[in-house]
């Protein structure tokens, strides 16, 4: 009866199977390595190795982070999990990553674990290409790997986007316009990204044929390099939905105020504001929608007209 109960390990294991059968687990020390066992009736145990090869992997990845290792590299993590089991396991490392100050890279093709990724702090996925044995690794959103492993398939027109902001302002131009196609709005994720996956299309055709597949970008990239003069991207009447917002309001457009936080630099304010009145509830997303294009309505018009006519 030489052991202990290792309560973290436990609560780990628990958080991540959603299950309490690791309560009777133990730890015990031989020999100055630690060893894992849950502890049955009439003193059977079933040994960490005895368990499920999921399980196994979870508690060795456990002591890893026990043994204060720096990085932790480990190839198809998703490979013994459950989506489930993938997910929770991925929320758990992030505390885990922040309390003992540990860096883990993982292979993965898992979507439920990849659309889990978080934009903050260090988190980032990246998409590893071989082009006729030139490997590359880079940055990239998760709805761009998905369109390149599996696709969106059964749509007649796709249109790309930079964002979910530019992405809800081409649902509410569209939302009332009797279009017979069928249409998908992808928000991918950095103008670069959307251009480069219109491009890759037009030789593999994951989505459709080129003349099928658009990127729309906010006005600001139009005399860009990478998508000057290219005749299936089209831009929006704005250099930024957020920007043309904070003008408007400096313009003293609205019967409200926002009151800014001191410590606040110019070039966040547009993105303050526009969370100020989500948060207070004084406009929706269509509201504003409304209120940009009623002050813009020829550029809104065109670029209305343009969008419609790639949908016919």
């Amino acid at each position: 009866k030489k052991y202990s109960e290792p309560s973290e390990l436990i609560r780990f294991l628990s958080n991540i199977y959603g299950s309490d059968r690791f309560e009777h687990l133990k730890e015990v020390r031989i020999k100055g390595s630690i060893y894992y066992f849950i502890l049955k009736e009439d003193n059977y145990y079933i040994r960490e190795d005895y368990l499920s090869s999921g399980e196994y992997f979870v508690i060795h990845l456990y002591k890893l982070i026990q043994k204060n290792r720096k990085l932790i590299v480990i190839d198809e993590i998703d490979i013994s999990l459950d989506a489930s089991a993938q997910v929770k396991l991925l929320g758990e490392l992030r505390t885990f990553c922040e309390k003992y100050e540990v860096n883990i890279l993982f292979t993965t093709q898992s979507l439920a674990l990849m659309k889990s990724f978080s934009s903050r702090g260090q988190e980032k996925l990246h998409y590893i290409d071989n082009n006729d044995g030139i490997i590359t690794i880079h940055e990239k959103s998760y709805n761009y790997v998905k369109s390149i492993l599996y696709g969106f398939k059964g749509w007649d027109k796709y249109i790309l986007t930079e964002d979910e902001m530019l992405q809800s302002y081409l649902q509410f131009i569209l939302k009332n316009e009797l279009i017979y196609k069928k249409y998908k709005i992808i928000f991918i994720g950095g103008s670069t990204n959307v251009v480069s996956l219109m491009t890759r299309n037009s030789t593999e055709e994951f989505f459709s044929c080129m003349e099928h597949v658009i990127s729309i970008l906010d006005a600001d990239q139009k005399n860009k390099a990478y998508c000057k003069d290219n005749k299936n991207v089209f831009y929006s009447p704005y250099d930024d939905i957020e920007n043309q917002l904070f003008i408007d309001y400096k313009n003293k457009e609205f019967d409200f105020t926002i009151k800014f936080p001191e410590n606040i630099k110019e070039n966040n304010k547009p993105k303050s504001l526009y969370k100020a009145i989500i948060k207070h509830k004084y406009m929706s997303d269509n509201d504003i929608f409304s209120f940009i294009d009623a002050r813009n309505k020829e550029e809104a018009d065109a670029f209305k007209k343009k969008l419609i006519e790639f949908l016919s």
